[in-house]
């Protein structure tokens, strides 16, 4: 009984066994004896019976085309050992269809090549059933030798054709159409990491109509458009681009378009005309021809176009290449890095930040629009400048055509310039063309105005808006001038509000003082000596001296003498000599207080005092914190009134200013300081910024020493 089972038990084994083998599917090795696909000595084993789960397997390195394909249907696809082959049909719409078995179906390893071509018109189609998958890591060409041919490679399933690391698939000479199909599934087919679309010929690689893609580049993957047709860009994304043909295009549509590095190697001019905005997450290249942002204006005119930076880490704009930016296209930074410059920049509308910073890299960024900055935190650029171009201004048949330069601008909410000439509100003798840079973030730093002025001239004044959004007094300026530019460095505690620039006209040459020197020297008693010269004087009450162990102005100690003006066209000279000071390094200011209340600064300059024997005197301070006077007083809105204080020790002190029902208006300081003579100023303007109605207003002064109140009249 046991044999006669074990018996049955061992031929059940065998017919199963004998089952599996002829049920199993067959691999037939490419021989080349002969080219002909349909040779069966061409394989082995020969295949003189052709069924539709063959393996065909190319692995023999030798380089060949294959000619008289069939349509049929098959189990694999296999391309090895450097094996390269090419593929040419019998007939036009050749399909060879490929079932699936174990494994990808269809294989191209790295070294391999896998080319469909003829020599006529006809067309050799293969197709991935939804079962069947396939992965190419070596190279695909599609083309034509002297008729156009419509090649495909169609997948039944979403990401079943893969395109892996070092893989190059090229749409070659005389290719036609779509060469991965336009129907769905879309995202049948797709290029990885490291993987190249090469163009030459045919249609877009995308296939469906936008948003629909039967195509998708995954990042680090990259198309190389090296052919006439223009390619595909509304609504299209795209990894890594690159355009290598002599021949220009001009692209327009009304959806995004993404890219990640976007590089020109070669082209005449592109024109890349998009209403729907564009996408850059990588690096943007122009090494040859020009490359144009031009979008035509949408439906809405007010609308600018946005070209836009969102890379997550650092990107650069670089080539030597032409770079132009149109009149209805402005650029949005948007990103966690920084935009680095390595070539010259200039955008006509207006430059946003959202995000990041943008390191110019010491080379120009030129804005003639405006520049916003949304973000929390302000990052600066390092190395670099940003230029302002600024609309021209014309007086008298003379066109004043100005631009200014920041050294290493910080973005802060907005910067803008803007012309005047003669304004109303500056009335410095002689003022000519005044420019008004609106921003923050400007203290400490260097700015450089070009002008057309036709003559160099003597002095320049400037002033800051403080804390308060009243305008600070005025600094003069006799050096970095000529015909062309005036450069000038921003006081680096004034960091918060607009800066006014004031030239004078041709005719006067100067504004109230023209200064030619102030310098300051330590005497053999270890005193400071304080020596200026001015070479004109008009409507100047006197000089006050400032004094500072830093080069805060606002927190500067005021020596209480008025020093008398001369007030005359000829040269004056000054002496003062400050004894009350001790080791250590020492700034001094030099304002001239003019009959009108205005005060006009000059300096800082710096002495260092160094007593061995140490025998100094500290520098005196007040010794009674009180509000002290108001000048002008009367005042209007064209001459804001200065508030003068003492504080003979640090803390908190607030001035605010009431009107005569009792009713707060506005909040001129509220902030600890230290002790010290203290000024400020009010412009007759409210919290809110609207102008107070004439009339008398009580200035209120609290410190933890003291509480004091003085009148003071606004006129209108």
């Amino acid at each position: 009984m046991k044999q006669a089972r074990l018996i049955a038990l061992v031929s059940l084994l065998m017919t199963l066994s004998i089952f599996s083998v002829l049920n199993a599917a067959t691999t037939y090795t490419w021989n080349g004896a002969t080219a002909v696909w349909t040779a069966g000595t061409n394989w082995t084993p020969p295949r003189t019976t052709p069924a539709t789960d063959d393996v065909l397997q190319f692995n023999n390195g030798a380089t060949q085309t294959i000619t008289g394909v069939t349509s049929q249907t098959i189990g694999q696809f296999l391309v090895s050992n450097n094996t390269k082959i090419t593929l040419q049909p019998n007939v036009t719409a050749t399909t060879l269809t490929i079932g699936g078995g174990d494994g990808d179906d269809l294989s191209v390893t790295a070294g391999s090549e896998l080319n469909f071509s003829t020599p006529t018109n006809l067309t050799l189609i293969m197709t991935l059933t939804a079962a069947a998958t396939a992965s190419i890591s070596g190279n695909m060409t599609f083309s034509g030798t002297s008729a156009v041919t419509a090649h495909r490679l169609t997948a039944g399933a979403i990401g079943a054709i893969v395109f892996n690391s070092g893989s190059i698939f090229t749409a070659g000479t005389r290719f036609n159409g779509n060469a991965f199909g336009t129907a769905a599934p879309y995202g049948a087919v797709i290029f990885g990491n490291g993987s190249t679309y090469y163009y030459t010929a045919g249609a877009n690689p995308f296939g469906a109509a936008a948003p629909n893609s039967v195509l998708t580049f995954q990042t680090g993957s990259l198309y190389v458009h090296g052919g006439s047709s223009a390619p595909a860009y509304s609504g299209r994304s795209y990894a890594n681009y690159e355009h290598n043909f002599a021949n220009g295009f001009s692209a327009t549509g009304g959806s995004v378009c993404n890219f990640d590095n976007l590089t020109i190697t070669q082209c005449t001019t592109i024109n890349l005309n998009l209403t729907g905005g564009i996408n850059i997450r990588g690096n943007l290249a122009v090494n040859s021809g020009t490359l144009t942002f031009t979008p035509a204006i949408p439906v809405l005119p007010a609308v600018l176009l946005p070209l836009s930076f969102t890379g997550g880490s650092d990107q650069t704009i670089s080539g030597a290449g032409t770079l132009t930016f149109g009149p209805n296209c402005s650029v949005v930074v948007s990103k966690t890095g920084t935009l680095i410059l390595d070539r010259d920049v200039t955008i006509p509308t207006t430059l946003t930040l959202y995000n990041g910073a943008i390191d110019t890299n010491g080379h120009v960024l030129t804005v003639n629009g405006v520049v916003y900055e949304t973000k929390a935190a302000a990052t600066g650029t390092t190395g670099g400048a940003v230029l302002l171009d600024i609309p021209a201004v014309t007086h008298n048949l003379h066109v004043f055509d100005t631009a200014v330069q920041i050294d290493a601008l910080e973005f802060g909410q907005t910067v803008l310039a803007t012309p005047y000439w003669q304004p109303a509100d500056v009335t410095l003798v002689n003022t000519g063309l005044v420019l008004m840079l609106t921003g923050s973030n400007l203290g400490g730093k260097t700015l450089t105005v070009t002008h057309s002025l036709g003559f160099t001239p003597a002095q320049i004044a400037y002033r800051l808006k403080n804390s308060s959004d009243a305008w600070g007094t005025w600094y003069m300026q006799t050096t970095g001038l000529n015909g062309t530019t005036a450069t000038i460095v921003l006081p680096s505690a004034k960091s918060w509000g607009d800066v006014e620039i004031v030239f004078p006209t041709e005719g006067g040459q100067t504004l109230p003082v023209e200064l030619s020197s102030f310098t300051a020297t330590a005497t053999a008693d270890y005193f400071v000596q304080l020596n200026w010269t001015t070479q004109s004087e008009t409507g100047v009450a006197g000089y006050y001296i400032y004094r500072n162990s830093n080069t805060d102005l606002d927190s500067a100690y005021r020596i209480p003498e008025l020093i008398q003006a001369t007030n005359t066209g000829s040269e004056a000279n000054y002496t003062f000599v400050d004894n009350e000071v001790g080791n250590g390094l020492w700034y001094y200011w030099l304002e001239n207080f003019d009959i009108d209340g205005q005060g006009n600064f000059h300096g800082p300059i710096s002495v260092t005092l160094n007593n061995a024997n140490g025998n100094t005197t500290p520098p005196v301070f007040p010794t009674v914190t009180m509000l002290k006077n108001i000048y002008p007083n009367p005042f209007n809105f064209t001459h804001t009134a200065n508030i003068f204080y003492d504080l003979s020790k640090a803390g908190k002190v607030t001035l605010e200013v009431y009107n005569v029902k009792g009713e707060k208006v506005r909040v001129l300081v509220s902030e600890s300081k230290d002790a010290g003579a203290w000024r400020t100023a009010w412009n007759g303007k409210n919290d809110n910024g609207k102008a107070c109605s004439g009339g008398m207003y009580y200035i209120k002064m609290t410190s933890n020493e003291t509480s004091a109140t003085r009148k003071v009249v606004l006129v209108k």
